[in-house]
């Protein structure tokens, strides 16, 4: 993805985070944003859709790319999904059926997540589920 296509989708992003904390704001920049994305797509200047103060600094190349967290997800829901099976079959009941099958995702997420170097990203993930401020990565 070009330098460009990736701090326009991460000033998108932030706007959108900050629909949470400054809605009227926000809304403004998002409109403001999306008007001067269309005028550049009529115009045919893709590589500047938005103007340079617009743009924050310049993210890493994967930071907006969320292939690999769909990778780890996945295989933690694989490992809860055969958890379940397998602790119905063995006749688990009350709480055990639902506390097994979250662990074992929980575990098995982990370690694709360290597996795949995603282990910051799965936190900042979890600090935002959270409302965890502190971990946006742009304030």
């Amino acid at each position: 993805m070009p330098a460009h296509v990736r701090k326009v989708c991460a000033a998108l992003v932030i706007q959108l985070d900050g629909l949470l904390d400054d809605r009227d704001a926000s809304a403004r920049n998002l409109g403001r944003y999306a008007l001067s994305i269309a005028t550049a797509h009529a115009q045919t200047r893709y590589r500047s859709l938005l103007d340079d103060v617009d743009l924050p600094p310049d993210p890493a190349p994967d930071s907006l790319d969320s292939g690999s967290l769909v990778k780890v997800f996945t295989a933690g829901a694989v490992g809860a999904v055969v958890a379940l099976v397998v602790a119905l079959l063995l006749g688990v009941s009350g709480s055990a059926v639902l506390f097994t099958p979250l662990s074992v995702f929980a575990v098995v997420a982990l370690v694709a997540a360290a597996l795949t170097g995603d282990v910051q990203r799965i936190t900042h993930l979890l600090g935002r589920v959270r409302g965890d401020q502190s971990n946006h990565p742009n304030p």
